[in-house]
């Protein structure tokens, strides 16, 4: 048999089954239920929004409505992002400078890209070299770190160094490490990470 809400509308049975479709904020109470009703609680994952999904911690999501009794049914969304990459949105240019003295056909200086884990520092791809030839190089550490995938909102560090082997003789180097620190957002919750900013 139909049934009515609180508000005085009616549901009629299809195939034993009434359906309520609810929005964000909305609620209905139906009353006359008869004891033992079975019920169903679900959720669309078409109509979510992006990210969002229906949660496994959810609680009383089947049941049977017994007389003088409530039966709640609690529903939780998960939202999980999509991760970010670098991909173009980040270039790397490493430059080499020699002060008081002229470069020399023979000079090579290798620099390596490290990412901090939270407990070690660990390596980005090759390193990569510079010469007389080629003393600054654009997209440095190309498509290694372009690959770099970012999985939930932080701050990421990142450190270009350059290695102490091979070092060319009467040259004193500067062992500083270039620190930069990639800022990863979400706060239009759109289902995606962003990279918000850059800081070096």
């Amino acid at each position: 048999d139909a049934v009515t809400d609180n508000e005085g509308n009616t549901y009629t049975p299809v195939n034993g089954v009434i359906t309520v479709t609810l929005k964000n904020g909305e609620s209905v109470t139906l009353v006359d239920l008869p004891d033992g009703t079975d019920y169903f609680v679900d959720e669309s994952a078409e109509q979510m929004p992006a990210g969002f999904s229906l949660d496994r911690t959810s609680t009383n999501l089947t049941g049977t409505i017994q007389t003088d009794a409530t039966a709640v049914a609690t529903v939780v969304n998960r939202y999980l992002p999509a991760p970010v990459a670098v991909d173009d949105d980040v270039s790397l240019t490493v430059t080499k400078q020699i002060s008081e003295g002229n470069w020399d056909d023979s000079y090579v200086f290798r620099f390596r890209l490290d990412q901090f884990t939270g407990a070690a520092w660990q390596q980005i791809g090759t390193n990569i070299e510079i010469t007389a030839a080629n003393q600054s190089v654009n997209n440095a550490f190309g498509e290694a770190f372009s690959q770099v995938v970012f999985n939930k909102v932080g701050t990421y560090i990142f450190r270009i160094q350059e290695e102490n082997d091979n070092k060319v003789p009467h040259l004193i180097y500067d062992g500083t490490p270039r620190i930069f620190r990639i800022s990863v957002t979400d706060n239009d919750m759109d289902g995606s990470l962003e990279i918000s900013s850059i800081v070096a």
